[in-house]
């Protein structure tokens, strides 16, 4: 009597331990964060230079998240055909409904900064200037520079899923909108390359402006 034998899976064979493993791994894999993290390392010559081509995820994948501080990190590591690297990505979200109320509160900054720049220029014109006006308008000016806090809206361009442009148009209000605020992969202990945030100088639009 002959038995047919069905050829089994690894996962299969290793149980449902190595099962949820892999599951999850492949869940990290398509968060939003480490997708957008991958296509900087993807074409950092940095990266390249020291791990070479065909740059993969390692296996292993550790998550640190916490919901009630919208922030999630990542441990990884990315290897190449000559070298791999300890990564790090680091990110937090804000929803479409609170990035709305900032933006309109930036709006609002920059209007009453204008103004009170054209209301300094008409006080401190030649013979009729007031310097009282003048100091007036530069304490109102301070007091509205302590008070903002300028948000990298640049940052804020990760979404939960990928996304026409006539979608994120019509993003409900509790949508995430995630930022990298770091990502490393460190040579050894006391060498990283920092892929983000990106320094100032190298930034199109400067932080200031935001």
């Amino acid at each position: 009597m002959q038995t047919a034998l069905k050829a089994a899976s690894p996962l299969t064979v290793l149980g449902p331990g190595a099962y949820w493993a892999y599951n999850k791994r492949q869940t990290n894999l398509k968060h939003p964060v480490m997708e957008r993290a991958l296509l900087h390392l993807k074409k950092n010559s940095n990266i390249i230079d020291y791990c070479g081509e065909d740059l993969k995820v390692g296996y292993w994948i550790s998550v640190n998240q916490d919901a009630t501080d919208n922030y999630i990190k990542f441990n990884f590591t990315i290897k190449g055909t000559s070298g791999d690297l300890n990564t790090s990505v680091i990110a937090d979200y804000l929803t479409h409904r609170e990035l709305s109320i900032l933006e309109e509160e930036r709006k609002d900054y920059f209007k009453q900064r204008k103004a009170l720049n054209e209301n300094a220029d008409k006080n401190s014109g030649g013979y009729f200037g007031s310097s009282s006006k003048k100091d007036e308008n530069d304490a109102v000016k301070k007091e509205l520079d302590a008070n903002y806090v300028p948000i990298d809206f640049d940052a804020y361009s990760i979404h939960d899923k990928s996304m026409t442009a006539a979608e994120k148009e019509k993003l409900e209000d509790e949508s995430k909108v995630w930022r990298i605020s770091s990502l490393t992969a460190a040579v050894d202990a006391d060498t990283k390359i920092l892929l983000l945030p990106q320094p100032e100088a190298k930034r199109t639009r400067k932080f200031i402006d935001t």
